[in-house]
């Protein structure tokens, strides 16, 4: 049995099109996986499939601000623990 896919709420704004703090799920970084590659692999999919689905005529090569949750959280992109 798969196991199940534990996300985090994380939050971007795009200034080109005027999205404000859009929250997106993004599946949460595994203790052993490294912060740069979960960002490029993982939240930067994640983020650019939100973006292209709020703002499909938008052309940002880029977020303009990106917020990731630590609250709660033994490290960067984890998920909060109860």
């Amino acid at each position: 049995m798969k196991e199940p896919i534990i996300t985090i709420p994380c939050m971007y704004s795009c200034d080109l099109c005027g999205i404000e703090k859009a929250r997106v799920e993004v599946p949460a970084r595994r203790e052993s996986q490294d912060v740069k590659a979960w960002i490029e692999q993982v939240a930067a999919i994640s983020i650019y499939a939100d973006h292209v689905a709020r703002s499909p005529g938008c052309r940002a090569t880029e977020i303009s601000k990106l917020w990731i949750p630590v609250d709660g959280a033994r490290f960067i992109g984890d998920a909060a623990q109860n």
